[in-house]
Formats: structure tokens, sequence, C-alpha cells
């Protein structure tokens, strides 16, 4: 974790981000990786990235594309979601 946080800031340009299924992605590194960009990212994939709880959600709003399969502490409930998504995230808790 301390050698992306330490890599990020020196992405200035940086406009898709894919960090799926890197393990230590947590709250701390999306906001890093948000405030890195200075033009702002287009796309960041956290997905399967278990660690990444609601607290990153100002982080994620500023960012048009994020993409979250497997996060399942980013799920609310609702019963728009399709049984196959409902058992994934109970599986996955």
């Amino acid at each position: 974790k301390d050698t992306l946080l330490g890599l990020l800031p020196r992405l200035k340009g940086l406009r898709r981000l894919d960090l799926s299924c890197v393990r230590c992605t947590d709250n701390d590194v999306v906001a890093a990786a948000v405030h890195a960009s200075v033009v702002g990212l287009e796309s960041l994939d956290i997905s399967w990235c278990q660690a990444v709880t609601p607290a990153s959600q100002p982080s994620l709003s500023k960012v048009p594309t994020v993409m979250t399969r497997g996060c399942w502490k980013l799920v609310k409930p609702s019963p728009s979601l399709s049984a196959e998504e409902a058992l994934e995230i109970q599986l996955l808790a």
C-alpha cells in the first residue's frame, strides 16, 4: 500500500486507472488516486477491491466512470439487484 500511495502523486496526467484485484486498494488509495490526477480521472476500476467502503464516496463521486464489481461494502440493499448480484454479494460478505 505504501508503495502505491508513494507512486500515485507522480501520475499527474492520469485519466484511467485500473486497480481491480489490487488487495491493498482501500479508501486511502482511492482518495490518493483521485487527488493525484490534476486533469481528473475519467475512469477508475476498483473491482474486487473489498477494502473500499462507503467512506470513499466523496472521492468516487468525482470520477465519471467507476467500476465496482465485487466491492460488496459499496452496495446498498435494493430490490433492483438481480438474484445473481444478491448471491454474489452475500458470498463475498
